[in-house]
């Protein structure tokens, strides 16, 4: 597996179809959802705000298919250091975020997703991957995949602080209006 980094709308736009697909019909997940959300919470594309900045983590298998997005962006305001989070997340914030794969290859792409993540954290790594914390709000206490990112980043020494925040509400609606 292979893992790249994409930091602008151009570049992940020709992947809509296939993170659509990733996202399972899950609408807060979709690119449609998540790009727009980007358009009108991030920076002004023509701005030099360096406060945020796009870094989709996009992984391929080794026939150049798309089976993993960690959708987020680097976050450097607040005082906090280079945060990534969600995209969607934030003072404006969706539900049910994450990582998008595809299940049959969940572990292989959280392996993947932390070897870059740990690689980046290295002394000498290129100063556009560096980070300080991962910070994923908006994800629901049951996502598995998240869960073994969490998992593998503790595995190589990383804290992990898990903490409860605002739930992701779900309501079952009735079958008919009528009902």
């Amino acid at each position: 597996m292979q893992v790249f980094q994409l930091s602008t709308i151009e570049e992940l736009a020709s992947y809509a179809e296939p993170w659509d697909r990733l996202a399972a019909g899950m609408p807060m997940r979709s690119w449609t959802w998540l790009s727009h959300w980007w358009r009108h919470y991030g920076p002004a594309p023509d701005s030099y705000d360096e406060g945020a900045r796009l870094r989709v983590l996009c992984v391929f298998d080794h026939a150049d298919v798309l089976v993993g997005v960690a959708p987020w962006y680097l976050d450097r305001r607040g005082g906090r250091g280079r945060v990534l989070r969600c995209l969607g997340s934030g003072e404006v914030c969706s539900d049910y975020l994450g990582i998008l794969c595809q299940p049959a290859v969940c572990e292989q792409v959280v392996e993947s997703l932390a070897d870059y993540l740990a690689a980046a954290d290295c002394p000498g790594a290129d100063a556009d991957r560096t980070w300080d914390l991962l910070e994923l709000s908006g994800v629901d206490s049951g996502d598995t995949t998240v869960a073994a990112l969490l998992r593998c980043l503790a595995e190589r020494g990383y804290t992990v602080d898990r903490r409860p925040s605002v739930s992701c509400w779900r309501v079952h609606l009735p079958a008919t209006w009528e009902a």
